[in-house]
């Protein structure tokens, strides 16, 4: 029976390797080599010839499926077949829905050591290239390789990123994906989220290079046994895998290059130093006559020997006072005191304990990370507090800890609403607004007037309130702050941050002037649901993105927008209540209005409804365009040959147009035709088809890269 079966997975297998043989096979090391990285910038374009195509792989399994804590476990990296080197490694990540198994092979059954050939859809994430396989598109091409998991490759933090985790492209981009180990690294910062329940951490070498340690992996949750270091600890060895979030350029601000562990025994520790927990301050919000008492757990393998609290007034001050910290005689629980400060004073502060080995340990790692922070309030905490910090990490002085405050509400729960309730403090202009999750807001709406209580916390880069109770006092009216779109081009803390969670119009700053749809898809050839409108019409890569659509365990946007940037928002990531409408470049509208939101490395508009849109037009180009799902354009970007492969029989006209409109080429294709592009310069450039009866079809944007 068991060759019967055998015969016939075979056979199954070799259907789906006859299935895929139309793509391309090629080498990994062909994929992960950029195209034009230029040393010193961050001109590297598409990060290879083949993004956006439909391609074949064939590696070795590194990580073995179920690790990986997203797309229920199907997510696992391979080196190339041929073996180890530069370029050599690839993350495959199966975006189908994660409950539905790959075929003929699952993702979640493959082991370290397995030999298989993927068919997927290259694409590139944040500067992460990632292979998505076809449903069909998993297959075993030879035995289990019997060394199962590989040997790490040694590097230095310096080959990966620079003493500010900035990313060194260019050295760097050779080991996206590759399984390596760093050696005697010190831990510099430690970072909950996710309300606690996450964690991450920052190691840097010798020469203060500095990575982040990641938990992508099942074997570096808390939940799983998971210990996370304290600032000053020692690791005698560190291994994993190399993820890359881009960060360094223009538009980006990602982690740089991090190390994601994927088993316990990757994490191998020397010296400790002295545990610093359970911190607390009592008041949270003191008045301008109350001292502040912090108290602290304190732990070590060996003896507490010091125990200090510094602190200082002021954001810029460097100057801090150190005050000794008691625990009365014994136990592990330390306190001191901070004096009464002046009505409006930032105070900050952080606690240094050294043990008997001379060991240290700040929490937090201050001057390199930022100090714990409050406001001296007699009147009481204001939203402004809470959402203020002069700390380009974004966050709040005040995560962990319950506080009350009050707003008007700008954005509600209701399905014709955001979704997402919103909360604005009156007559300020900026650190104003703040998203209030909890059940407390579901029957609040726009313009009601509310005290709000609960726990602040950082959700992924945006900062909320968890409230607990959200009591109606009166009404009230926020008018929203007029921005230009440009302002929002690439996050910037220092030109961005400040308006997180307000209630914003994006309008033209040329009165009489309107805005237009400047690109249909921010993320191409990726699609997360992100449309950017700008100034000029002609410049795709200038204004604020609008998000709607979608609503996920991390995707916060309205289902009652119809202006959507692919129709299948209709009832992918939600059920839309209303009518979805194509956007499309040229689109105008006077202003669009909505909240300002940060996430995945960008601030984006969260329109609450239609009625957000000021006269919103459509093209007439628009108007006249009617699907193309019969048209095939490979490669993607091209060069000097587009292959046009059509399903529908006739003869089309095809023209390509650069994005002012202007047509660069035009030639009749039939079936299957190869276009000679060797004269069109690099560029981006829209592609159209038109039958005989005069009926336009787009098919979509279009990259040259000579």
């Amino acid at each position: 029976m068991k060759k019967v079966l055998l015969l016939v997975s075979t056979f199954v297998a070799g259907i789906a390797l006859n299935a895929q043989a139309q793509y391309p096979l090629v080498s990994i090391a062909q994929v992960q080599t950029p195209v034009g990285m230029q040393a010193d910038t961050c001109a590297d374009g598409f990060n290879t010839e083949y993004t956006g195509d439909t391609i074949r792989v064939q590696g070795v399994v590194m990580v073995k499926g179920g690790l990986a804590q997203v797309q229920n476990g199907r997510q696992v990296w391979i080196r190339d077949i041929a073996g180890g080197g530069p370029y050599s490694t690839i993350d495959i990540f199966f975006r189908n829905s994660p409950s539905s198994p790959s075929q003929p092979v699952d993702v979640l059954n493959l082991v370290a050591g397995d030999t298989v050939e993927i068919t997927g859809l290259l694409e590139e994430y944040q500067g992460e290239t990632e292979l998505v396989p076809l449903v069909n598109g998993v297959n075993l091409i030879g035995p289990k390789d019997a060394t199962g998991e590989p040997t790490p490759r040694l590097l230095t933090i310096g080959a990966l990123n620079d003493a500010n985790r900035i990313n060194k492209l260019t050295v760097g981009e050779q080991w996206e994906g590759e399984f390596v180990e760093f050696q005697n690294v010190t831990v510099t910062a430690v970072s909950p989220f996710s309300n606690g329940t996450r964690v991450s951490f920052d190691v840097v070498d010798a020469q203060g290079n500095k990575i982040n340690v990641s938990d992508r992996f099942a074997a570096a949750r808390l939940a799983n046994g998971f210990v996370p270091p304290v600032v000053g600890d020692v690791y005698t060895s560190l291994k994993g895998i190399i993820l890359h979030s881009k960060n360094g350029c223009a538009g980006t601000s990602g982690r740089g290059y991090e190390l994601d562990p994927f088993d316990l025994s990757h994490y191998q520790k020397g010296a400790a130093a002295p545990s610093i927990g359970g911190i607390t301050r009592n008041p949270i919000t003191p008045t301008s006559t109350q001292t502040v008492t912090v108290q602290a757990t304190v732990t070590d393998e060996g003896t507490v020997t010091a125990v200090k609290l510094f602190y200082a007034v002021g954001a810029t001050t460097t100057a801090y006072t150190s005050v000794d910290m008691s625990n009365g005689g014994s136990g592990s629980v330390y306190s001191a005191t901070i004096p009464a400060q002046a009505e409006g004073a930032f105070v900050k502060y952080y606690i240094r304990a050294i043990d008997n080995d001379n060991n240290s340990n700040n929490i937090p790692n201050v001057p390199t990370g930022n100090p714990m922070f409050y406001i001296v309030r007699d009147a009481g905490l204001s939203i402004r507090d809470v959402q203020y910090t002069p700390y380009q990490d974004g966050n709040s002085g005040y995560v962990g800890l319950d506080v009350t405050v009050t707003g008007v509400v700008t954005a509600s729960t209701e399905t014709s609403n955001l979704g997402y309730a919103f909360v604005q403090q009156e007559g300020a202009q900026s650190w104003a607004g703040i998203w209030v999750s909890g059940s407390a807001m579901n029957n609040k709406v726009v313009g009601d007037k509310v005290t709000v209580t609960g726990l602040v916390q950082e959700n992924f880069g945006i900062t909320r309130i968890a409230s607990t109770t959200a009591d109606k006092i009166g009404t009230g009216t926020i008018a929203p702050l007029t921005l230009s779109p440009n302002v929002f081009t690439a996050y910037s803390f220092a030109d961005n941050e400040q308006y997180e969670g307000m209630l914003v119009k994006i309008a033209n700053p040329v009165a009489g002037k309107g805005l237009f749809v400047v690109d249909t898809n921010a993320d191409a050839p990726s699609n997360f649901g992100e449309y950017r409108v700008g100034l000029d019409k002609y410049d795709p890569a200038t204004g604020m993105r609008v998000l709607v659509g979608r609503q996920t365990s991390s995707t916060y946007s309205s289902l009652a927008v119809s202006y959507v940037n692919n129709l299948k928002w209709a009832t992918t990531d939600g059920t839309m209540s209303v009518t979805p409408t194509l956007v499309a470049a040229g689109d105008s509208m006077m202003s669009v209005t909505g909240i300002a939101y940060y996430g995945f490395s960008n601030m984006k508009l969260l329109p609450r409804n239609n009625a957000d849109f000021e006269g919103y037009t459509v093209t007439s180009s628009k108007k006249s365009l009617a699907n193309s799902d019969f048209v095939s354009l490979y490669p993607v970007p091209a060069a000097n040959v587009l292959n046009v492969s059509l399903t529908k029989a006739g003869a089309y006209t095809l023209s390509i147009s650069d994005l002012a409109g202007r047509q660069v080429m035009s030639q009749v294709v039939e079936g299957n035709t190869q276009v000679n592009t060797s004269a069109i310069n690099s560029g981006l450039y829209f592609v159209t088809m038109t039958d005989a009866k005069g009926q336009k079809y787009s098919a979509g944007r279009l990259a040259i890269v000579k």
